[in-house]
């Protein structure tokens, strides 16, 4: 009979559902007034215990699903496994409020979680942050303040020898390019092998500040390196066309260059229209999280915080030294295990011979333990009887 009624319930939600806009019949003893607009406005579908579930929060809990899962309760069989699966969780709360787990410290933890994120929902994002707006002037202002990052002219990266030779010194100009023409032929025998000219650089550079990183200045523009190197360097840098292109020996007031190229960055030239929803997103993005903190900030001040931070600080000591004796425990187990892995390692290579380095001590303990194992021997031994030499009858007796 139960069983009966239960599915009578289910069949009954099917069909407040199917026809949502039917009208209820007004009872016989009620008084005139406003009929209900809808049979399923406060329709109890369920009960469980004292909780009940109404038709509204079981066609809520259809309406929260996505569209695609929704689909799946058009049919009368799906509407019933819904609300089975609702009365299902209804009763498992009941009971575990009975037990009382929801006392329970982690449940505690986990509805305390729950609270903090409802509230941010509530109070922050559907209140203070809809409220943000992003002004075109803001967008303008931060767009001239960051105009390197939507403005830059075209930049190369290579990598280069240096060989340092003062325009002074004639001499030693005169084996600065020598050595640099016979650097240039070891790396013309293999043009494609990069890591052969690394290697040189690190080798033979005279660049104190690239011969670490293989010659490598990154990526820079005309202007930074003229600044850096000088007009003769950039000039040869920006004459070279495709990637791992070499140069040649390139001479300067300095002393001489090798480089190879690396690669290249074309110029930005970005203009306000183009980026526009770029910055907004940005300053959108620096509103809300001031706003953040700002809430947060708000919170703190209406409940009332109070922090004792020598309190935290004793109690970090206190894990750190737990930490730090911990350590010190472990490393003295390992090195106990260590050790014995040490003995065991050098009996096997050591194999049968004598160890001449033992102490008195262990001799005397040995010498004692040899003395003791002949003694038990001899105890345990018995005498047995000599045995005479029979002659053979035909011989005679000396």
């Amino acid at each position: 009979m139960r069983h009966g009624r239960h599915w009578a319930i289910l069949a009954a939600v099917g069909l407040l559902l199917a026809a949502p806009g039917c009208k209820t019949k007004k009872e016989p003893g009620s008084s005139g007034g406003a009929a209900k607009s809808s049979a399923a406005e406060g329709e109890i579908v369920a009960k469980v215990g004292e909780e009940v579930i109404t038709l509204d929060a079981f066609q809520d809990q259809i309406s929260h699903q996505n569209p695609l899962v929704r689909s799946r309760y058009k049919s009368q069989e799906q509407r019933e496994k819904l609300l089975e699966s609702l009365v299902e969780r209804e009763a498992m709360v009941l009971e575990a409020r009975r037990l009382g787990l929801d006392q329970d410290p982690e449940v505690q933890r986990g509805l305390k979680k729950i609270l903090a994120r409802h509230l941010i929902n509530q109070e922050f994002n559907q209140k203070r942050v809809k409220a943000i707006e992003i002004g075109d002037e803001e967008i303008e202002h931060y767009y001239q303040e960051n105009h390197d990052r939507y403005h830059a002219p075209e930049k190369v990266r290579v990598h280069h020898i240096f060989i340092a030779a003062p325009a002074s010194d004639t001499e030693a100009r005169k084996e600065a390019r020598k050595k640099a023409q016979d650097l240039l032929g070891q790396i013309e025998k293999d043009s494609k092998d990069r890591r052969m000219f690394l290697k040189l650089a690190r080798e033979h550079s005279d660049d104190a500040a690239t011969k670490k990183v293989g010659g490598d200045t990154n990526f820079r523009s005309r202007e930074q390196l003229e600044e850096t190197y000088g007009k003769d360097f950039a000039q040869a840098a920006f004459s070279l066309k495709q990637a791992n292109d070499m140069s040649g020996v390139v001479e300067s007031d300095k002393g001489f260059y090798i480089m190879r190229l690396s690669g290249k960055q074309a110029p930005i030239d970005l203009p306000l229209e183009k980026v526009k929803g770029q910055i907004r997103t940005t300053l959108f993005a620096r509103a809300r999280g001031e706003a953040y903190r700002a809430f947060v900030e708000e919170v703190k001040t209406k409940v009332g915080v109070e922090i004792f931070d020598d309190k935290v600080e004793n109690a970090i000591e206190r894990y750190r030294a737990y930490r730090l004796a911990r350590l010190a425990y472990d490393l003295a187990k390992k090195n106990k295990k260590e050790i014995r892995k040490l003995k065991k390692r050098l009996d096997k290579l050591a194999g049968g011979v004598k160890d001449t380095h033992k102490s008195k001590k262990s001799k005397k303990k040995s010498k004692a333990k040899k003395s003791k194992k002949k003694k038990e021997k001899k105890k345990v031994r018995k005498r047995r009887p000599r045995k005479r030499k029979r002659l053979p009858q035909n011989c005679d007796k000396k």
